[in-house]
């Protein structure tokens, strides 16, 4: 969510590229539906994706220097969720029970959103697909 955060906050602020009052409010809007979980209007949506564009051929370059941070988080947090599931599996282990196990030291440990580990396991075991919205978030290794 910072990562997402701060990539906006940074669209904002590109050198040379003045924005008008209503592409920042806009901007804001945007921000507020992300932390807030809420999907974005059609207009918003079709605003990024101009506003995106331009910056792409305009300033193809502020792309290389964004942090991808948010890549990293969600690639470290699925890797680290396979991990654990593969592990179980192989221990002949209930999926289920590493998982609750797992939210239960994040839960100790006061790690953000360490509620969601319960319900990946069930979903695991289940075979369900995993929620993405559940994965994005980074999960701390607990070892």
């Amino acid at each position: 969510m910072i990562a997402v955060y701060n990539f906006y906050k940074t669209l904002k602020a590109i050198p040379d590229r003045k924005l008008t009052g209503a592409k920042e409010n806009k901007i804001d809007l945007i921000i507020h539906a992300i932390n807030n979980r809420l999907d974005l209007d059609s207009k918003l949506v079709s605003f990024e994706e101009n506003f995106l564009f331009e910056i792409r051929r305009d300033k193809p370059e502020f792309f290389d220097e964004t942090s991808q941070t948010s890549d990293y988080i969600y690639k470290e947090t699925l890797a680290q969720v396979i991990q654990n599931y593969n592990e179980a599996i192989e221990k002949n282990l209930d999926v289920i029970d590493v998982f609750i196990h797992l939210e239960k030291k994040a839960t100790e440990k006061r790690t953000k959103f360490a509620s969601v580990l319960g319900q990946i396991g069930i979903n695991l075991s289940k075979g369900l697909p995993r929620l993405l919205k559940s994965c994005r978030w980074r999960i701390r290794p607990l070892t």
